[in-house]
């Protein structure tokens, strides 16, 4: 649920970005271990907004989707490279770049901040984005 929302929701802007000294991954690692490393932000779940958007540097992603989101508005990111996600070694740069034709590269498939309209992840992203 529920926890991180306060992360997310700051006062003027709609979104304060800072890291959730709270959040551990399933390694029980805090943000530290994960800054700048966009291979294991996008593995272990580090990039959210709600987890460690400064030290995986997704606060302007969070900023945009948050944004996008509340006005209604779900649209991919135009370049996903900087979640570091490969198939069969190649570079992921854009949703489409799906071997199985979905559009929704698999380890991306949950991140709100690359594919969510090619994942059909919209409503699940507005919930955990907005609230």
């Amino acid at each position: 649920g529920g926890e991180g929302r306060a992360v997310l929701l700051g006062s003027n802007s709609g979104f304060q970005c800072r890291d959730n000294a709270a959040w551990v991954s399933s390694q029980g690692l805090g943000c530290a271990a994960y800054a700048g490393n966009a291979l294991l932000c996008r593995a272990f779940g580090a990039y959210k907004c709600s987890a460690c958007p400064v030290s995986c540097g997704t606060c302007d992603l969070c900023e945009q989707r948050l944004g996008e989101l509340t006005r209604g508005v779900c649209e991919d990111l135009a370049d996903v490279s900087r979640f570091a996600s490969t198939i069969g070694g190649q570079p992921v740069t854009v949703c489409s770049d799906d071997p199985s034709g979905g559009g929704c590269p698999s380890d991306l498939s949950e991140n709100c901040l690359a594919c969510p309209r090619s994942c059909g992840r919209c409503g699940a992203c507005e919930q955990e984005l907005v609230g």
